[in-house]
């Protein structure tokens, strides 16, 4: 009835025995922080404060040198390179520390390697970054747009039945968002009711696909995603940014 809250016994949104708060509460909880082995160190890394941007000096105090370590002293470490056998897939490669282009906040830029975790963080504290500035897109969609002119977006929303605060949450973050204008770019929203039944989603975002290709999809809970991911890779969904991965 309206006005009620829900509570159900068993799946979402269901009251869970915890069974771990014990040894939190009583301080003998053990994190991956707490644990210390034989000539282990610690490490601090100084990120990028800026999503896109061109970096143009390191400074380092000298007196730090040994402890601190940027791209070009990385020499033989290998770039982490993503590759997929999925139709469409562009392989791409990721340096561990930035070498000269700036593609993220938070992207790391150097490392600093102290015997304990306070004595790098004040190591990273003192190295100095340099860089230009670049223009930064941070809408997908918009992202997409300036990139293959694309001007129309299908979005499939997987509505599920309201059970919990963090649901309602991400359901109402979601209706703002795409709320928002973006310049020049339309959405077609296509709602898919699953009350949070696995078989209904899938049915839904396979006869969704019948009718022609997606932009993206937005489920209120990540517990369908599991579902939902073979059908998009048996209909040659991969991450190309030219199609509709």
């Amino acid at each position: 009835m309206a006005g009620q809250s829900v509570s159900n016994k068993t799946g979402i949104g269901a009251r869970l025995r915890r069974k771990e708060d014990d040894r939190f509460l009583h301080g003998r909880g053990q994190y991956i922080g707490d644990v210390r082995l034989p000539r282990m160190r610690d490490v601090a890394f100084v990120r990028s404060p800026v999503a896109h941007a061109r970096l143009t000096a390191v400074r380092i105090p000298d007196h730090l040198r040994p402890s601190v370590f940027i791209a070009k002293d990385l020499t033989g470490v290998l770039a982490i390179r993503a590759v997929s056998p999925l139709p469409g897939f562009q392989a791409s490669e990721q340096p561990p520390l930035v070498i000269d282009k700036i593609r993220h906040v938070g992207e790391l830029i150097a490392m600093c390697v102290a015997d304990t975790r306070a004595e790098a963080e004040d190591i990273a504290a003192q190295v100095i970054v340099e860089y230009e500035e670049l223009p930064a897109v941070v809408d997908m969609l918009k992202a997409r747009s300036q990139k293959t002119g694309q001007k129309s977006f299908k979005l499939l929303h997987l509505v599920g039945a309201v059970a919990t605060e963090a649901v309602r949450l991400r359901r109402d973050g979601f209706n703002k968002a795409i709320a928002k204008p973006i310049d020049g770019i339309t959405i077609e929203m296509i709602e898919v009711v699953t009350d949070w039944k696995p078989e209904l989603a899938v049915n839904g975002l396979q006869d969704t696909l019948t009718k022609g290709p997606i932009d993206a999809i937005f489920t209120e809970s990540d517990f369908l995603t599991p579902f939902l991911i073979p059908v998009l890779t048996r209909a040659g969904y991969g991450t190309d940014p030219t199609g509709h991965g």
